[in-house]
């Protein structure tokens, strides 16, 4: 279902509001949140921001059909409206089982390929040019945030921050801006197995040389009042 993705996307963008693209892969799910921020009243498009509701498919349809009403068998984006009378700040999110991430509506809006797979290790890729910039002319530039507890050994990240990667699209490099994570085996949060070895050694070492060190002194103390 891109084309009511399509449709969103060009009112954010044209209107020239942010939009912020997160993915948290830190828990048992895929939880993927896309939020939309305007401030400027005056725009053409802000009232439609303001006024936008409907149902957004949660998982990529090819067909595109024309005609969007609720169906209760497909499984749809949550829909978040914290605007304010000055303000539009809305957001879309949904919460995908991980080998079903791939499918996701939104990640398929602006890259024609992706490969995702998570295991014991963690592995991203999409095709090279992000698409949305021949779309729409007005976009200006795109935020794309993955959060992972997995030891990245390979990225093309901008930024990495603790463990959220980023990637800041732009017109100027929008024609070969692929998105590459992959991990080793090992998760953040575990120790890898030599160094829990080192560890330990180096604790055993030290405590002998304190026990070496506690008899020595005894034995000192027991010699000088002889």
């Amino acid at each position: 279902m891109k084309k009511i993705i399509l449709l969103i996307i060009s009112l954010f963008l044209i209107s020239g509001c942010s939009v912020k693209y997160d993915l948290d892969l830190t828990g048992s799910e895929a939880f993927e949140k896309m939020q939309v921020l305007e401030n400027n009243s005056t725009n053409e498009y802000f009232s439609t921001l303001k006024n936008f509701s409907g149902y957004v498919e949660a998982y990529v349809n090819h067909q595109e059909p024309d005609v969007y009403t609720y169906n209760p068998d497909l499984e749809y984006y949550n829909f978040n409206d914290n605007s304010t009378a000055e303000n539009v700040d809305f957001t879309l999110d949904y919460n995908f089982p991980k080998d079903q991430f791939k499918e996701g509506n939104i990640i398929n809006t602006c890259y024609e390929t992706i490969y995702f797979n998570e295991g014991e290790t963690l592995n991203i890729s999409t095709s090279s040019k992000f698409l949305c910039f021949e779309k729409y002319i007005s976009l200006d530039d795109v935020q794309i945030n993955i959060k992972t507890d997995k030891l990245i050994s390979e990225h093309n990240a901008d930024k990495v921050t603790g463990n959220v990667y980023t990637w800041n699209i732009t017109r100027n490099n929008a024609n070969n801006k692929p998105i590459i994570l992959n991990s080793t085996k090992a998760s953040s949060t575990e120790v890898p197995e030599n160094n829990t070895k080192l560890s330990l050694i180096i604790i055993s070492i030290t405590v002998f040389a304190f026990l070496i060190l506690i008899i020595i002194l005894f034995k000192y103390k027991n010699r000088k009042y002889e």
